[in-house]
């Protein structure tokens, strides 16, 4: 059986392999190398506009709504502290808290959110993922918003215990850096 699996393989490989033959009367012969570049001057590109920027301000705090040129906003509505899980603990020195955050679209197509797009800064700048730990019912997802739509959830970070100084980072691709502090 072997030997004959062998000999089949031998035969479709040989099949399949390509084998030089002389050109028929006609025919020219294939080229041996790539063709030269074409030399086509290139196109003007388009005016692309700057990417959609919060309003100009340093920092925004709890309660703030960051709206963003495009027209969609962004508000931290609290943060409080997320108890731990049964199976899943912080590290020592460490505690959950849980940031609740509102997107509006006031823009007039879809915009996308994603809690991937938050991070938080303690005092040392230390910046951190969110954790897939202590979640609760209300974790914001990702999707798509419709215009005039909003959308409401909670994102959950293991933070430093104590920590009087921590910051909300919001990096969407196209957009600028938000930063909201979330202390008083």
């Amino acid at each position: 059986m072997r030997l004959v699996l062998t000999f089949l393989t031998v035969i479709a490989l040989a099949a399949c392999s390509q084998t030089p033959r002389a050109n028929l009367p006609g025919e020219s012969a294939p080229p041996t190398q790539s063709p030269p570049p074409l030399t086509v001057a290139p196109a003007t590109a388009a005016p692309t506009q700057p990417p959609a920027t919060a309003t100009p301000r340093r920092a925004f705090k709890i309660g703030d709504p960051v709206a963003f040129t495009d027209g969609w906003r962004l508000t931290v509505m609290k943060i409080e502290d997320q108890a731990a899980e049964r199976f899943f603990t912080p590290k020592p020195g460490r505690h959950y808290v849980a940031i609740t955050v509102r997107h509006d679209n006031g823009s007039a197509k879809e915009v996308s959110f994603n809690t991937f797009y938050f991070k938080v800064q303690d005092s040392n700048g230390v910046r951190r993922d969110g954790s897939i730990f202590g979640t609760r019912d209300d974790s914001l997802k990702s999707g798509q918003l419709a215009p005039g739509g909003f959308v409401v959830g909670s994102l959950t970070f293991e933070v430093p215990v104590g920590d009087k100084q921590l910051q909300l980072i919001y990096e969407q691709f196209g957009y600028a850096q938000t930063t909201i502090e979330l202390f008083q």
